[in-house]
């Protein structure tokens, strides 16, 4: 076997489907959402919301999720703004 020659299991990557295509495709299920420019996973992003919602405080939530504070405040201040743009659009097609 020679240089040129490739293994018969390994193929040629079709288009769209490397490493970076996931990063693409979940970037832009995201777009338009509070998630949009997140990089932790989803899981993780929903629990911290969904810890703040029923009522747990930052620390505990921190502490949950397995996150800092800091990333608790973030991801709610995200979801805060995103809600705010929601409700302003939602008002004004309101009668």
């Amino acid at each position: 076997m020679n240089d040129t020659d490739a293994p018969a299991d390994r193929k040629a990557a079709e288009p769209g489907s490397g490493p970076l295509a996931c990063v693409i495709a979940v970037r832009s299920e995201r777009k338009g959402t509070a998630l949009e420019r997140c990089q932790l996973p989803p899981e993780k992003a929903v629990a911290i919301l969904r810890h703040i919602r029923e009522g747990c405080g930052v620390r505990a939530t921190g502490r949950l999720v397995g996150v800092s504070k800091d990333t608790v405040l973030r991801y709610v201040a995200l979801a805060g703004d995103q809600a705010k743009n929601l409700h302003d659009e939602l008002v004004a097609f309101s009668p």
